[in-house]
């Protein structure tokens, strides 16, 4: 080789090593963005509000380590951005979901307070039908259901799930109760008297 060539040559396969070392090197600025990303979505309740792309989200990000700890860095840098971009899109996907459950669980309230007084009307009519334990369970239930839907009413403009579920306690009690109070105003079939035979006239 001439000295021409070997003082060319040099620099140029320095050049190549430092490539090689580029496309070996761990995607520690794209993990960074995604973990952060990730975090934010999380401050967002994305768990709670948008738990089908959060979870696809975590999903990758446990790909993109996994890759990491492989060294496969291109799968790993190609799986950090797209989690990124997913983390981005959870997020916002979170805001617009709370809003929506927030405004579906208002109108809960409402509807559950609604059937609930018309309950209420319905167990008055009939507390003289009522057996002893059931009027101690009417009660009992209408206290719970009460407080529930204060509890939800307090939770819905901060914590729209934790309302749902407070909710949830009303309605399956309102539930309970429309089946319980529609059977009690039910009369009990009257039992058909059997007349006894006629005895056998004497020839």
């Amino acid at each position: 080789m001439t000295r021409f060539s070997v003082r060319w040559a040099v620099p140029v396969l320095a050049g190549v090593a430092l490539l090689v070392a580029g496309c070996d090197s761990p995607p520690e600025a794209e993990k960074k963005a995604a973990d952060a990303a990730i975090t934010a979505a999380k401050s967002a309740e994305a768990d709670k509000y948008a738990a089908p792309a959060y979870k696809a989200v975590t999903d990758l990000q446990r790909q993109a380590d996994s890759f990491m700890g492989e060294k496969k860095y291109k799968e790993a840098k190609a799986a950090y951005e797209r989690a990124k971009g997913l983390a981005d899109d959870a997020a916002k996907a979170a805001v617009s979901g709370k809003a929506a459950m927030t405004a579906d669980v208002e109108k809960g309230i409402a509807a559950a307070e609604a059937a609930w007084t018309g309950l209420d009307k319905q167990a008055q009519a009939a507390a003289k039908k009522m057996k002893p334990d059931m009027k101690k369970a009417w009660t009992d239930d209408e206290k719970a259901a009460k407080d529930a839907l204060q509890a939800a009413k307090a939770a819905v403009a901060k914590s729209p799930a934790e309302a749902k579920d407070k909710l949830a306690v009303v309605l399956a009690s309102i539930e309970k109760w429309t089946k319980e109070l529609a059977a009690a105003a039910t009369p009990a079939p009257k039992t058909p008297q059997v007349k006894a035979p006629a005895p056998a006239k004497k020839p």
